[in-house]
């Protein structure tokens, strides 16, 4: 099992060193908490019975997919179907 303060950072001003309890920290700006949204699929794989581990795989990479497509700066039609798609899975 492989936990949030394992992964380790990569690339100047990509994921950063995540602290001992990622769920202790108080006061984190957003991109912590997108850092933690884009490890969250490796760290969280072997924590749940496996009827329950591929439902849990499923739905963080839904939550990263919708995110990605909600964070652009600017969108085309296509981009807002995607997104809008994305939205009603979840």
């Amino acid at each position: 099992m492989l936990s949030f303060h394992s992964i380790s950072s990569f690339g100047k001003g990509a994921i950063r060193r995540f602290p001992s309890n990622v769920s202790d920290v108080k006061q984190r700006a957003a991109r912590h908490f997108e850092d933690v949204l884009q490890c969250a699929i490796p760290a969280f794989e072997g924590l749940f019975p496996d009827s329950h581990d591929e439902v849990v795989r499923i739905l963080l990479f839904r939550l990263a997919e919708w995110h990605a497509l909600a964070k652009l700066r600017i969108h085309t039609d296509d981009s807002l179907d995607l997104l809008s798609r994305a939205t009603r899975c979840l």
